[in-house]
């Protein structure tokens, strides 16, 4: 919300709806919003918006979508998209036929860093891609209680691929295209949730290139954590590295440091406001979303045959 108020120029968000009246109250005492609600449908026949920002658990991801299309406002989703596929194909489908367009938040694509190195990458900086290795690392599934700020993240069957390695699935696709089929592996380390909190996915293209995602909730932050990643790209010609605070590396044996600096406000290199920036700009001037929900349904796909494949043992075709 501090982000949508960044882009008045752009857009005004005029009302707020959330089941608990208090929590609705005290979220447009903070951020300046006119309005609140604690029935959606009452608030969209009320308001007319133009569009809608989900931002509720991904369960409710398809009546709340089914509800905005009713009522002719476009969508803006957060992810996880929807528990499966099937219900995030539904989504889609019922957006496209009500005419109104919708975009999935996925905005760890619009980090500043991941942005840049797709501008290097275009320019060829270090030649036609060969391989890469990400590398995620977070401490929160060690605390006691775990995840403390998202708690129910213990009760998931489906974690660590589920609500964060989609990230890195989806920015996969983004900087390098999509890879035709993936192998992974899937372990929990912490006995007291139930889904995995450590993962390992294999990435393949048909011309030869690899992308190896190792993760876990259960290590140490890497850095200062700001990306929450490492990332190698190693080219043809030379290698692109970013390390865990958004600094970027670039060199043909010797890694030297990138003069460039990632944004220090916002979420993550300013991603959310980015996102959110596309989103109402493509909806002025007829663009295409990057994450369109019809072109992300891949990603889901993704997610599920990451799943399929650990269960499986097997590499699975996309």
């Amino acid at each position: 919300m501090a982000d949508w108020n960044r882009l008045r120029e752009h857009c005004e968000i005029v009302a707020v709806c959330d089941a608990d009246e208090t929590k609705a109250k005290a979220f447009a005492a903070d951020f300046g919003v006119a309005r609140t609600y604690t029935d959606a449908a009452a608030m969209l026949s009320a308001e007319k918006p133009d569009f809608v920002d989900i931002v509720t658990r991904p369960e409710t991801h398809l009546s709340l979508a089914q509800l905005a299309a009713q009522h002719g406002a476009h969508i803006l989703c957060q992810k996880p998209f929807a528990p499966t596929l099937a219900e995030a194909v539904a989504i889609v489908e019922t957006a496209e036929a009500a005419g109104v367009r919708m975009m999935v938040n996925e905005n760890w694509r619009w980090q500043a860093w991941y942005r840049e190195m797709k501008r290097r990458l275009d320019a060829g900086e270090i030649g036609e891609v060969k391989s890469a290795v990400w590398i995620h690392s977070s401490n929160d599934g060690l605390m006691n209680p775990p995840y403390p700020n998202q708690p129910y993240f213990a009760t998931y069957p489906q974690l660590l691929i589920y609500e964060t390695l989609v990230h890195f699935l989806d920015s996969a696709c983004y900087l390098f295209g999509r890879p035709e089929s993936l192998r992974a592996y899937t372990k929990r380390v912490n006995p007291v949730i139930a889904g995995e909190d450590s993962a390992q996915i294999r990435l393949f293209w048909p011309d030869g290139r690899r992308c190896w995602i190792t993760a876990t909730r259960c290590g140490e932050v890497l850095e200062n954590g700001v990306a929450m990643a490492r990332l190698r790209i190693d080219g043809s010609s030379g290698t692109l590295a970013m390390m865990g605070d958004g600094s970027l590396w670039s060199g043909s044996g010797e890694l030297m440091r990138i003069d460039w600096e990632p944004p220090t406000t916002g979420y993550k290199g300013d991603s959310a406001l980015a996102t959110q920036r596309h989103f109402v700009e493509c909806l002025e001037s007829g663009e295409p979303f990057e994450t369109n929900g019809r072109d992300y349904l891949f990603s889901v796909r993704m997610v599920e045959a990451s799943y399929e494949s650990a269960a499986a043992r097997a590499t699975l075709a996309l």
